[in-house]
């Protein structure tokens, strides 16, 4: 009997070992689930709220762009006024000019004539008298000479008066000129208003226009990447099966090995982040560990190498199949001492700490996932992590 309890308490226990990790495997895959489409609707959220903005950009270049016609019309249709205006003046001023000598001409020969008769000694009244048969005769002939100086100085009125009533039209319309580029000054003040206003603008709709078009290549990029490397991901575990490998089983405890001894600061934690390449919102996936390049990076548990080769956005990366769906990627790396189908032991050196694809200095981006799918099943590391 108790031979068979001890068999039986055996069986028990091995079951709680080997069933643990998968217990724990499946734990949280519900809301790493949700998280990741989370993320999506994040990036899609970004994109539609960046192509508003856009929009309404547009809109207002459209209310700039139509004011800036309406100021431009008002500006030619002011200018060709001010054109006919400055055009009268000109013709006024002729006419004042014109007149002006008539009236001199007219003055010297008034003054030339009353000059003559002043030194002919004026009018010879004896004269007069003797010509005239009678006294009707002498009136007439005295009265003809004073109608004739009345005329002479009527002229001279009458082109003085034409000359003032010149100027005066002169100063009207330098006055409508005045008025009609105070008028000119202020649509063109208009204008320049509009104009920075337009320039404004334009840096706007570029700024959005290029948001959206970001948020679009980040997320194409990151599916992209994250794609391919489930998809290398796939590809090893079907050639492992094939090859008789079977389905790899965790063995381990739950607790990794850190993946950088040297180092212990993190610079991004696991979630949401500003992009430090593309700048927005997005979900980071791992967590990065800052280091000087070079320094060494180790498995966090021990495992198969499903693929180790040089990814365009991670860079030099490393993924390694712990067992049961758990798997780790190490991306950004320097340098890569491991090749795929290799079996590495926890804490085995797998690489150098750099800076390739899309990193802005010498750090590693160290991934996990339970449910063999890097893609959509990344988790956060700090669940299987034991900090130095």
């Amino acid at each position: 009997m108790k031979k068979i309890f001890r068999l039986l308490f055996g069986v028990l226990v091995l079951s709680v070992i080997i069933l643990a990790p998968s217990t724990m495997v499946q734990a949280g895959l519900s809301d790493e689930k949700a998280a990741t489409e989370k993320q999506i609707e994040e990036f899609k959220k970004n994109i539609t709220e960046a192509n508003g903005n856009l929009e309404k950009i547009l809109a207002q270049v459209n209310i700039v762009e139509n004011t800036i016609r309406e100021i431009d019309a008002k500006l030619v249709q002011i200018n060709q006024e001010i054109t006919v205006i400055e055009g009268n003046i000109v013709v006024k001023q002729t006419e004042i000019e014109n007149a002006t000598i008539e009236y001199n001409k007219k003055k010297a020969v008034f003054f030339d004539n009353l000059r003559s008769n002043y030194e002919k000694g004026g009018v010879d009244y004896t004269a007069v008298i003797l010509d005239s048969t009678d006294l009707t005769d002498f009136i007439n002939y005295n009265e003809y000479f004073r109608i004739i100086k009345e005329k002479e100085e009527e002229k001279i009125r009458e082109i003085v008066a034409a000359k003032q009533a010149l100027e005066v039209q002169k100063q009207e319309l330098i006055q409508i000129q005045e008025t009609l580029a105070v008028k000119k000054a202020d649509i063109v003040a208009q204008k320049k208003q509009q104009s920075i206003e337009q320039q404004k603008l334009a840096s706007q709709k570029a700024y959005f226009a290029s948001l959206a078009s970001k948020y679009k290549a980040e997320l194409a990029k990151e599916q992209a990447a994250l794609a391919e490397i489930d998809k290398k991901i796939q590809e090893a575990l079907e050639a492992q099966k094939n090859s008789g490998g079977g389905n790899v089983v965790y063995t381990g405890n739950g607790v990794f090995a850190w993946p950088v001894p040297s180092s212990n600061r993190i610079t991004s934690q696991y979630g949401w982040r500003s992009s430090p390449i593309f700048g927005g919102s997005e979900f980071h996936k791992g967590i990065d560990i800052s280091a000087s390049g070079g320094a060494s990076i180790v498995s966090a548990e021990s495992g198969v190498v499903l693929i180790s080769y040089y990814s365009s956005s991670f860079g030099n990366t490393v993924v390694v199949n712990h067992g049961s769906g758990i798997m780790t990627l190490y991306a950004h790396m320097s340098s890569r001492s491991v090749s795929a189908g290799q079996s590495v032991s926890k804490g085995q050196h797998l690489g150098g700490v750099g800076s390739t694809g899309w990193s802005t200095g010498n750090h590693l981006h160290f991934q996990v996932t339970n449910k063999s799918d890097i893609y959509n099943g990344a988790v956060d590391p700090n669940i299987y992590l034991n900090y130095r």
